[in-house]
């Protein structure tokens, strides 16, 4: 099949799922509205049909997206009927403002993946610009039963007869399964990430940005760190932060906690990731809104226990018999933490069970086939 992906071209998700498809003979093109760039396998181009005209515009401030977004409008004209599949990876409101009948023209078949963040993060008026794209999919893809209940709880089933549920693989977990089979994998991975053998290690969230809430966790661990085991060590990954006065303020807050640290300030891929899954003894995640962390599931498969945030949309894991923690609100993180930690033997029995669950829910052993019924269907 050829397909075009309107995503961001350099996100893992849309980096690994095209690789696999590509890997199983399909043609993925990526169309990264926001850079501007059309990427194939022959390289990428600029949208623009003059570089001279993206270099004035860009320069304007007030200039940059409205160019940027009438070039997509002009570029997508050009790639009417050449495609089988359209997938929209995460449905930003101004590509229905835009251009909604120019991708449905693209392909055979459109088809929308809901993220997460642009469902739960649209206010009322952007919900129902993003009807444009609704209207004319073909698919609206979801990671979690509990996303498209919100979804189709608030559009008044209107989209119901369109919706699937599917979750993006993550070759990450294979990594994670080969160093798992050594004999000494904790040992390995934390000699090859440089942290203490000896430590009860804690992760806090997955990357930069200002709702993982890292400043909140820091405070708390400030506040109880006489409670907390002597051989706690913390981790913050705040990686792909877009708010340079809030990542400075996180480092600030957490070298205040008065706690042995480590701040992960940039991207880390391959073993590296696998092994920061494994060396981990317990992972917080107390994100203000979700669909499905796979870097919560990645911690899961490597055997760490988990700590999520009750309000955050996991009833389907539930259901599915996944064991985790909750907390109620960031102020009871220090206390779960110290339960995690006086209980660890028994829980991390219980983390063993969510392997299988984990594999068949994320692998893309399990997901590609899935995909491509998907694809497929019709």
């Amino acid at each position: 099949m050829k397909i075009l992906f309107i995503a961001p071209r350099l996100s893992l998700y849309t980096v690994d799922t095209r690789r696999v498809l590509t890997e199983a003979g399909h043609d993925v093109d990526v169309l990264d509205v926001f850079d501007s760039v059309y990427s194939t396998a022959g390289g990428d181009i600029s949208v623009f049909k003059h570089e001279t005209i993206q270099k004035i515009t860009w320069a304007i401030k007030k200039l940059k997206g409205l160019s940027t977004l009438l070039a997509a409008k002009l570029f997508l004209k050009k790639l009417a009927g050449k495609y089988d599949i359209c997938h929209v990876h995460y449905n930003e409101p101004l590509y229905s403002a835009f251009f909604p009948e120019e991708l449905s023209k693209t392909a055979q078949k459109l088809i929308v993946s809901i993220w997460g963040w642009d469902f739960h993060k649209a206010d009322n008026y952007r919900r129902k610009l993003q009807e444009r794209i609704y209207n004319r999919a073909d698919t609206i893809i979801f990671q979690s039963e509990d996303m498209r209940d919100d979804f189709t709880c608030h559009y008044d089933g209107r989209y119901l007869n369109k919706s699937r549920i599917f979750t993006f693989g993550l070759t990450n977990l294979s990594k994670i399964k080969q160093l798992q089979d050594r004999k000494d994998a904790a040992l390995y991975c934390r000699n090859k990430l440089q942290l203490p053998d000896d430590a009860f290690i804690v992760a806090f969230g997955y990357n930069g940005v200002v709702e993982q809430q890292h400043e909140k966790m820091a405070l708390v661990i400030k506040e109880n760190k006489s409670k907390l085991p002597a051989d706690t060590y913390v981790i913050f990954p705040i990686h792909n932060g877009t708010d340079g006065n809030y990542i400075q303020r996180v480092r600030t807050a957490v070298n205040e906690c008065g706690i042995r640290y480590k701040i992960i300030d940039n991207m880390i891929y391959g073993e590296e990731l696998a092994a920061l899954r494994i060396a981990v003894d317990v992972m917080v995640h107390v994100q203000i809104t979700d669909s499905f962390s796979g870097s919560m599931v990645e911690h899961m498969y490597g055997g760490g226990i988990v700590i999520n945030g009750s309000w955050l949309p996991y009833k389907f894991l539930k259901d599915k018999r996944v064991f985790f923690l909750e907390v109620n609100s960031v102020s009871e993180i220090a206390e779960k933490i110290l339960y995690a930690y006086e209980n660890k033997s028994q829980l991390k029995e219980l983390c063993l069970l969510n392997r299988p669950i984990m594999w068949d829910l994320s692998s893309w052993e399990r997901n590609l086939p899935r995909l491509e019924a998907i694809y497929k269907k019709h």
